[in-house]
């Protein structure tokens, strides 16, 4: 499937890539279909933010959207930064910033007394405004000193998380205690908050799920059905004997993923699509 990542951030960009291509689809960024659209995050919790963003850039961009609203919540901040951790120093995007900010608000904190957990909720939509979201966490702990290492971003040098990947799917104990930033690709991508939360979603979208669409008009671009909306959103494409299929291939092809049929509708995992 192909799908939007509704994301600015480059690391973040990279995650989802990473991980939703291992899952067997194609990822295409807003800033790839020239959206340059930045919806305000106006909700009070991950999930919010995450179906707010998702709906934003599906409506702009017209193909199955995902998008991530993710934070760091510690123990002895009572849970902050929270949702604000994208700008808890005040503005927005400051890594550096944010992390002085957290280790100054730690420093007479214990070992022991350092808990904390990356929380991230990740939304998927489709054109009709069908949304799932799903959660994810990873507990660790807080460092007292950045931990920098070849990969991450954002608070990834000051979290250690408690496990650790093991191949694709597998697990250990961190017994290194290295932050996230310390780990690999697939190290982190197997115990993430954001690997967990797009695992729970593989399971509801399993690989090779085939969206079908049962078209009764025909495609016009004053309607928004256009022969390239429908082709990038569905895997298959049903034409009803009252609707024109001449815009549409009338054979199979395996670029666009399309067939047009004349009486034909599948009998589950589609919906109907009218003018």
């Amino acid at each position: 499937m192909k799908i939007c990542a509704a994301t600015g951030n480059a690391g973040k960009l990279r995650e989802l890539r990473r991980i939703l291509e291992a899952q067997g689809h194609e990822v295409v960024s807003q800033k790839e279909l020239g959206i340059t659209i930045e919806p305000d995050e106006t909700g009070t919790t991950f999930a919010e933010n995450a179906l707010i963003k998702a709906e934003t850039i599906c409506k702009v961009s017209g193909l199955p959207t995902i998008a991530d609203d993710s934070g760091l919540c510690v123990d002895a901040l009572g849970g902050a930064p929270g949702v604000y951790s994208a700008r808890y120093c005040g503005h927005h995007g400051d890594d550096e910033a944010n992390n002085d900010k957290l280790l100054d608000a730690m420093k007479e904190v214990p070992e022991g007394k350092r808990g904390a957990k990356f929380v991230s909720a990740v939304c998927f939509i489709l054109p009709d405004g069908r949304h799932l979201t799903c959660m994810g966490e990873c507990p660790g702990s807080i460092a007292f000193e950045r931990l920098n290492g070849d990969y991450g971003f954002g608070y990834d040098p000051l979290f250690i998380p408690a496990d650790c990947g093991v191949g694709k799917r597998d697990k250990r104990p961190n017994t290194e205690h290295r932050s996230y930033a310390q780990l690999t690709p697939d190290e982190k991508d197997a115990i993430s908050h954001r690997g967990n939360a797009l695992a729970v979603l593989e399971k509801q979208l399993p690989e090779g799920t085939v969206l079908s669409v049962v078209l009764r008009e025909t495609p016009t671009a004053d309607s928004g059905l256009t022969p390239e909306l429908l082709t990038a959103c569905f895997d298959r494409v049903y034409v009803m004997p009252e609707a024109d299929a001449s815009a549409l291939p009338t054979s199979y092809d395996a670029a666009t993923r399309v067939v047009a049929m004349t009486a034909y509708a599948p009998d589950s995992g589609s919906y109907l699509v009218t003018q």
